[in-house]
């Protein structure tokens, strides 16, 4: 068998069509699997062209390569559909190679077509799987989409119906806002007072620069909100720089805003109940076009239930203002009830007496705030309530705190009130007695109590006038008048590192110093007489005397608990009072317990020295660490106040028992 015969069976059995063609491209010759394919004889082939077998869409593409191939010498590869006899396009690889002479010339060309249709059915089974896939993740964001806008609109409306605060409603669903709509700013803008100006109400913009900020200011006429507060239309702006024909207020402002600042697109929607706009929910985008025409349905529907949240928090202020104004009304007449004198409970006539009341006299007239020092029980509080009716401030609150009385971790709250879950326990937004004393006189009895970090809150409102709830961060301006009072020693208390320096000397602007009982002795007659005729009138009973020697003896006393003392021990005596005259029990006078300063020199040195060892030792055991569980106070179960001032007494260092950083 020939060498030519064994190669034609060779080739007659590969598994693809075979053609040779000469360097111009004609046929030469091809394979038996090919004239199967096309159901072609040899002598057929020479007036039929394999061209005419290519599916005419990939016609054009294939004839060019092979032009390109001829052209160049360069392999002819490309992939087309070729029909079979039976008239059914399949799709085959075409490679073809040329084949050179000693020289390098083309002298004929050597062409390979491989099936490869099941190769290609399974690429477009997979397409089509992939495009389902994409399809199917495009529904599943559509519903996550609407699935979320549904929620969004769920929590507002059981904000609305449960909360009657609009910040905690817009803080509640700002964040939704910003996340389903992908923008940046969430605003919302409401007319001032003078119906002239939009003030920015509130603002949810994490990536803040200051350019905006809550209680701006800007004209309703020449401002993109107070457009759409005007027209009651939504405004959506594609670009920002769309607005330069609204907005004419301020446009260095402006110009800000969409050249320097972070934002490209907007919308603005009003904010309606009734036929009345309130105001205008404002969206902003860091990106151009962030807001389609089908979002503005449902952001109406988002603005429509705000509305309702901020005409419900409208009606509550007023209400609360009328509440506010009817109670603060109300005190005013009873304290006008109480008497027509401003001083009918500070009875005595001494010197001292007469002093302070001089000095509250011109004080009153003015908003400086006071400080009242004295021993316990010299009517510190009384000094404080006659100031506040002299003062302009009589017709609204006085509030009285007694910072003593109030854990160190209430303080704060019980001072400037709490936001709704500011902590275990806060249940609903609560107003602090500063907000309760706006307009009126707050009175901070034992002010040397105050925790560290209250003592900086309370620099911070006579510094500026304002301050935040616990766990909020807006802030609230104040106008209220200031009066504290205590029985420490503040000066050795900065000095033991307990108050601070900077707080002492803005509440020490109009200092009042409380004289003692035993300082007015000359008072004392009076001041029982006064608390006798109290006391007898509500237990109903006549007393029409007093007996002399319990005058003398209460003038020789030295009262330590002041006149505090001094009326417990009348009333005490009136409830036992059997006659009609007046008389204490000499021993209640006489065997009162003495104080360390009233032992011996040694005895008293020796208690001092005994006292100072165990508080050193309490103090070691908790690190200097005075107040809480593990607190020195705790270990010794006496109050907080009271080792303090133990501390002070006896000239203890308590910062040397803390460990060193």
């Amino acid at each position: 068998m020939s060498n030519e015969h064994t190669v034609r069976r060779i080739v007659d059995v590969i598994p693809g069509l075979i053609i040779t063609a000469t360097a111009e491209g004609a046929t030469e010759s091809v394979n038996q699997q090919l004239l199967e394919y096309f159901g072609k004889t040899p002598e057929a082939l020479n007036n039929w062209a394999v061209s005419d077998a290519i599916h005419p869409e990939d016609r054009p593409h294939s004839m060019d390569a092979w032009r390109h191939s001829l052209q160049t010498g360069y392999p002819y590869d490309v992939e087309h559909r070729l029909c079979d006899v039976h008239g059914t396009y399949r799709w085959f690889h075409l490679r073809g190679l040329p084949a050179r002479d000693a020289e390098g010339r083309i002298i004929r060309w050597n062409i390979l077509l491989t099936d490869i249709e099941d190769r290609k059915q399974a690429e477009e089974k997979l397409r089509r799987n992939e495009t389902d896939l994409m399809e199917a993740r495009r529904l599943t964001r559509e519903l996550q989409c609407e699935r979320d806008r549904l929620r969004l609109l769920l929590d507002l409306n059981n904000c609305v119906a449960s909360d009657l605060d609009l910040r905690q409603v817009f803080r509640a669903i700002s964040s939704e806002i910003r996340r389903i709509f992908k923008c940046d700013f969430v605003g919302l803008a409401s007319p001032d007072r003078t119906g002239k100006q939009m003030r920015q109400h509130m603002i949810d913009f994490p990536g803040s620069k200051g350019l905006m900020r809550e209680g701006a200011l800007y004209p309703i006429e020449g401002s993109l909100s107070g457009n759409v507060f005007r027209s009651a239309m939504p405004l959506v702006l594609n670009s920002l720089t769309e607005g330069n024909s609204i907005w004419n207020s301020d446009p260095a402002f402006y110009r800000r805003v969409t050249e320097e600042g972070p934002f490209k697109s907007g919308c603005f929607l009003p904010l309606v109940s009734g036929n009345q706009v309130l105001g205008v929910l404002q969206l902003t985008s860091r990106d151009e076009h962030s807001f389609a025409d089908h979002d503005i349905e449902f952001l109406t529907q988002v603005a429509n239930q705000i509305a309702i949240s901020l005409k419900n928090a409208l009606l509550y202020e007023h209400v609360n203002k009328t509440k506010d104004r009817l109670h603060d009304e109300n005190m005013a007449l009873r304290e006008q009830i109480d008497g027509a004198c401003m001083f009918e409970e500070i009875v005595g006539s001494s010197p001292q007496l007469q002093d302070v009341l001089t000095s509250v006299v011109k004080v009153s007239a003015t908003d400086s705030t006071i400080l009242i020092l004295g021993e316990t029980g010299t009517g510190k509080e009384l000094i404080a309530r006659a100031t506040h009716k002299c003062s302009r401030r009589s017709g609204h609150a006085f509030i009285s705190v007694n910072c003593a009385s109030i854990p160190p971790s209430l303080i704060a709250s019980e001072l400037f009130g709490h936001e709704k879950g500011a902590f275990t326990g806060a249940l609903q937004q609560r107003q602090g007695r500063f907000e309760q004393a706006h307009s009126g006189t707050i009175f901070l009895d034992e002010i040397g109590e105050l925790p560290a970090e209250t003592q900086i809150a309370l620099l911070r409102v006579l510094q500026e006038r304002q301050f935040e709830r616990v766990g909020g961060n807006r802030v609230i301006p104040t106008d209220v008048r200031i009066i504290a009072a205590t029985n420490r020693d503040l000066p050795a208390a900065i000095a033991a590192g307990t108050f601070r320096a900077d707080l002492f000397y803005r509440l020490n602007v109009f200092p009042i110093e409380m004289p003692s009982l035993r300082e007015r002795k000359e008072d004392i007659p009076m001041l029982i007489e006064h608390f006798v005729k109290r006391f007898a009138e509500r237990m109903g009973k006549q007393i029409r005397k007093i007996d002399k020697k319990t005058l003398e003896r209460c003038q020789n006393y030295t009262w330590p608990g002041n006149i505090r003392e001094l009326q417990n021990i009348v009333e005490r005596s009136v409830i036992l009072l059997s006659g009609d005259t007046f008389w204490i029990d000499e021993a209640w006078l006489s065997n009162q317990q003495p104080t360390v300063r009233d032992l011996s020199g040694s005895l008293a040195e020796t208690l001092e020295n005994q006292e100072k060892k165990i508080i050193e030792a309490a103090l070691a055991e908790s690190n200097g660490k005075v107040a809480g569980p593990t607190g020195a106070a705790a270990r010794l179960g006496i109050p907080r106040s009271t080792l303090d001032r133990k501390i002070l007494q006896l000239n203890i260092n308590k910062h040397r028992f803390m460990p060193r950083p």
